[in-house]
């Protein structure tokens, strides 16, 4: 008999004690060893386990994740960021004074005073005073008669920039420095010039010099 109680039956119990006569149904062993165990290998290869290796996208052991918006990709570059208010994808940002959300009229014309540096100034719509690095209305000599500022209305237009090309002046040579002329010394000693005959011939002031000598040497010895 077997185990259904069949006079030369074909049924046999299986490891799980189910008795029948098709062994397709007879029991399995589970990855834990346990006969007729639910346990299974997952995706990970892991006995038991419960895929925690799978990314977002459903690839195991893949580099997506889900930002804080719910996009599921693996490039962390095109993550949703969070705007002023705090929300994550949000849409708003801070204006030209500095509010969140927005539309810059707080800060425009008179209140052009509330921009500390130059950037935010110029942003607000205003012109930057570099002497007295103060914000004022974008509108000619409002930091000075003659006096430079960032604006459309001054000589600047954006903060760091130089002055116009037309306004710049213009690079001067440096001075190119000659070589002294050396001073000139003692004329040399010219030879006196001589005679034919040999005799030399003196320049006229000496003849007149000896001529009055001769003179005098003359007079001297005139008997009285």
């Amino acid at each position: 008999m077997d185990c259904a109680g069949a006079v030369y039956g074909a049924a046999e119990a299986d490891r799980c004690g189910a008795c029948d006569a098709d062994p397709a149904t007879d029991c399995r062993l589970d990855c834990a060893g346990v006969w007729g165990g639910g346990a299974a290998v997952d995706a990970c290869g892991v006995c038991g386990g419960d895929r925690a290796c799978l990314d977002c996208a459903g690839v195991a052991h893949g580099g997506a994740a889900e930002d804080r918006c719910g996009a599921c990709d693996a490039d962390p570059a095109n993550d949703c960021a969070q705007d002023c208010a705090g929300v994550w994808g949000g849409a708003a940002a801070l204006d030209a004074c500095g509010a969140c959300g927005g539309d810059g009229a707080a800060c425009r014309g008179d209140g052009c005073g509330v921009h500390a540096d130059c950037a935010a100034c110029r942003v607000g719509g205003c012109g930057w005073c570099l002497a007295s690095a103060s914000c004022v209305e974008d509108r000619p000599r409002q930091c000075g008669p003659g006096a430079d500022h960032v604006g459309a209305a001054g000589l600047r237009l954006s903060c760091g920039d130089e002055l116009p090309a037309v306004l710049r002046p213009e690079p001067q040579p440096e001075p190119q420095l000659l070589p002294a002329e050396p001073e000139p010394g003692p004329e040399p000693l010219r030879e006196m010039p001589r005679s034919t005959s040999g005799a030399d011939i003196r320049p006229p002031d000496t003849v007149a010099r000896m001529a009055i000598v001769v003179m005098l040497w003359c007079l001297i010895r005139r008997p009285v």
